[in-house]
């Protein structure tokens, strides 16, 4: 999990899990990379953002889409 979500590389020969800094550099290193390249440009990003809408289903429990009015009143017990 540690070198999952964090990219701390851990030995794991160490009873304590002991820390290898320049593995989690490298680890580190390789995920700014990954995420540059899963990156996009505002204009890009907004575009595919908007393109998602929630189900019709459950609209009515939020409001319209995507401004979010409120189309009827919602009953609560």
């Amino acid at each position: 999990t540690v070198e999952r979500v964090y990219r701390v590389a851990i030995d794991p020969d160490s009873p304590i899990g002991e820390h290898l800094p320049a593995e989690t550099e490298q680890l580190r290193a390789a995920e700014r990379s990954a995420r540059a390249q899963r990156g996009a440009s505002w204009e890009e990003f907004q575009a595919d953002w908007l393109q998602l809408r929630p189900p019709e289903e459950i609209l009515f429990a939020f409001g319209s889409w995507p401004d979010g009015v409120v189309q009827q009143p919602v009953m609560r017990m």
